[in-house]
């Protein structure tokens, strides 16, 4: 079992479909153990396939020693933004009702782990409902627009009442680590890349003209995203 790096701006998704193209599109046996959607980057996936994988887009690299039980997403983010959802986090509790994030969930609950880094907010869970992080940071952006109070938002993620925000944009999201990658020396390069990537999206100006409306903020009835 390999790692895969790729920038999901190039890719539906990791899962093979019919008439797009996906990271899997280029081997013709796969099995992917951490599913990322379109637009979304990866620095270690975990992949079992056979023969060779041909793509200027992914990178091989390193090992995995069996299926991952533990993974962590980090969302980059101008600083600016951080600072707010430093301010945020509290409302966000350890385990999220799942109704709260997705209509038909696999199961109950999702817990997460949320921390703050220098230019990310990072998500460790042992699985995530699909869409969850991405929903989480579009309940954030609605409270900071004014169009969701605090006891809004509590009485959401405690599933009293369902209220899906819009997503937040994909092209942020990396796949940071798994809990069963061996690294080959490759690792900080690549990681430098896929941040840079990363990064580049969350200051476009469509985020930073974003994050400046979160700055100076004024309640009204509309939201865009």
């Amino acid at each position: 079992m390999r790692l895969l790096a790729y920038i999901g701006r190039f890719f539906h998704g990791v899962v093979k479909q019919r008439g797009v193209e996906t990271v899997l599109s280029y081997i013709s046996n796969g099995r992917v153990y951490s599913r990322t959607d379109k637009g979304v980057n990866a620095v270690a996936n975990p992949v079992d396939f056979d023969g060779d994988f041909v793509s200027d887009f992914v990178i091989v690299w390193g090992e995995a020693l069996g299926r991952p039980r533990r993974k962590e997403y980090r969302y980059f983010l101008p600083h600016e933004v951080l600072r707010l959802f430093e301010a945020f986090l509290p409302l966000i509790p350890k385990e999220i009702d799942a109704r709260a994030l997705i209509s038909k969930p696999r199961k109950k609950k999702q817990e997460v782990e949320i921390g703050i880094g220098k230019d990310f907010i990072s998500f460790s869970s042992s699985g995530f409902e699909q869409y969850a992080i991405r929903r989480i940071l579009g309940y954030f952006y609605r409270r900071y627009r004014g169009v969701m109070n605090e006891r809004e938002i509590l009485d959401a993620m405690r599933g009293f009442v369902r209220r899906y925000p819009p997503l937040a944009p994909p092209e942020p999201l990396v796949l940071w680590r798994t809990d069963v990658e061996v690294d080959d020396g490759n690792r900080y390069r690549i990681e430098r890349r896929i941040r840079s990537r990363a990064l580049f999206w969350a200051r476009k100006k469509r985020y930073l003209r974003r994050s400046k409306r979160l700055i100076n903020r004024k309640p009204g009835p509309r939201f865009y995203f």
